[in-house]
């Protein structure tokens, strides 16, 4: 299912929308992802039996009622692994220490049983051959608790993939074709699949380390796993002497390790809202199954770029003494009024209302006649904001105002002609841009404005949001107090 998943997310070229999901929901997602693992270990290190869990806190609590339990003999062998992990990483970090420490304790260990009895638990193996036996039955009762977790596995294996192919091929100089990566996911799970295999996904360590020792082509990926089936058919008799504390202190490392320190100090220091999305997905990932997370985490991302990008910018602009548009210090308005609202930023769903509502606020004035959407800066406007102006013209002529359109862009053009709202508004009062002279199309909306108020002079101010303008009054009051 994992592997159809991402097939289909390739066909529909996809891949581009993970660009959605920061770097702050990852590392928290990792992050909680290895206080699970780390939970679920606990039993192992320890020595004690305890159930593993999908959920933190389950996983804790189950570790705590067996601490009477506490095996010491499984505690010295995680002390010495630790110990020996941390020692080797330093002193000789060009050899793997994970399996160095596991053939060495386990053959420690086996030399010790043959001696004396030792009350520790070891890795269950099965035989490579039946590791290789297709399975041929299907669970129909299980296939919808399936597609939640299918989804998410989908989705971070591929995330995942996506970091790091982006990172080395920026090391490179060379191509990331998104598509593809999740193609080629798509195809290994479900090769994967027939054969018992844990599902896919990138891996920075193995590839960093495949690239910093020289792999340039293909070849090299493909060789690794050559040499992987080798190990595991030459060492597959060998892994049943493994012990469990020494195996569960390597898993425990090396998911630490993964975290990356320097992203985490960039996410505090860069701005205040990618440490709330990272500390609400560690949250998520204590509290509830880890695959929730990364849908927390994505979702308070979001949220964070709707609110970012939803707020459509209004500034206040007047005609100086060279006839161009420069921004206006003070705002004083005398009858008849022209006002001209410079919108810039997206005018999408998200923005609509918020749109609306400041718009209609520049309707309230009493002595305004003529309100100029200048919307040479809007942009992405969709249905929903063209209901939104329709309201917007429908509550102008109730209250006796005219709207009129100056700087239009041919997307602009286009949303209005399709919805209906050149009609609406009247093609008189659509203005295109003139990218060879900016002010002209605004200066055409001040000629019509002119001819609907029956006079050739009329008070010009461009409306700003009064929340800025506070802000700036109250900046300068700290500048210059009196």
């Amino acid at each position: 299912m994992t592997g159809f998943i991402l097939l289909i997310g390739a066909w529909f070229r996809i891949a581009s929308l993970t660009q959605y999901v920061s770097r702050s929901v990852m590392s928290g997602y990792l992050i909680a992802a290895v206080a699970l693992i780390t939970a679920n270990q606990l039993g192992n290190l320890f020595g004690i039996s305890s159930a593993e869990t999908g959920v933190f806190l389950h996983s804790i609590t189950e570790t705590l009622s067996h601490l009477t339990e506490i095996n010491w003999i499984a505690v010295s062998i995680t002390g010495i692994t630790l110990f020996g992990y941390l020692a080797m990483s330093r002193i000789y970090p060009r050899i793997p220490a994970s399996f160095t420490l596991l053939a060495a304790i386990s053959l420690i260990t086996w030399i010790l049983s043959s001696f004396i009895d030792l009350p520790i638990q070891y890795l269950k193996t099965e035989s490579p051959s039946s590791l290789l036996e297709a399975s041929s039955s299907f669970n129909f009762n299980s296939f919808g608790q399936l597609p939640r977790a299918a989804v998410a596995i989908a989705f971070l294996s591929f995330l995942e993939a996506s970091i790091v192919g982006r990172a080395l091929a920026a090391r490179s100089g060379e191509r990331f074709n998104a598509n593809q990566q999740m193609f080629a996911l798509g195809i290994t799970n479900i090769g994967l699949s027939f054969f018992s295999g844990l599902p896919a996904s990138g891996s920075s360590i193995r590839s960093s380390v495949n690239v910093t020792e020289g792999a340039v082509t293909p070849i090299a990926g493909i060789l690794s796993g050559l040499f992987c089936v080798i190990l595991f058919f030459s060492l597959a008799p060998f892994f049943s002497f493994i012990p469990l504390a020494a195996l569960a202190t390597i898993t425990v490392i090396v998911a630490i390790v993964r975290i990356n320190r320097h992203y985490l100090r960039v996410i505090f220091h860069t701005s205040k809202s990618d440490p709330i999305v990272l500390i609400g997905t560690i949250i998520c990932g204590l509290l509830f199954p880890l695959d929730a997370a990364i849908y927390m985490g994505a979702g308070i991302s979001i949220i964070f770029f709707l609110k970012k990008v939803g707020t459509p910018e209004l500034v206040e602009y007047d005609f100086n003494t060279e006839g161009e548009l420069a921004e206006l210090e003070q705002k004083e308005r005398t009858t008849p009024d022209i006002s001209i609202v410079h919108v810039e930023g997206d005018l999408f769903f998200g923005s609509a209302e918020i749109f609306l509502d400041q718009a209609r606020r520049v309707c309230d004035d009493p002595n305004l006649k003529i309100i100029i959407l200048r919307m040479k800066n809007a942009h992405h406007l969709d249905a929903t904001c063209a209901m939104a102006i329709e309201d917007l013209l429908r509550f102008a002529r109730e209250h006796d105002r005219h709207i009129i359109v100056s700087g239009a862009h041919r997307e602009i053009f286009r949303t209005f002609r399709n919805s209906g709202l050149l009609e609406t508004l009247g093609r008189k009062n659509f203005f295109m841009d003139t990218p060879s002279n900016p002010t002209l199309s605004t200066r055409n909306a001040l000629r019509r404005a002119q001819e609907l108020l029956g006079q050739k002079k009329a008070n010009i101010r461009i409306y700003v949001d009064p929340a800025k303008q506070d802000k700036k009054n109250l900046s300068e009051s700290a500048d210059h107090p009196k």
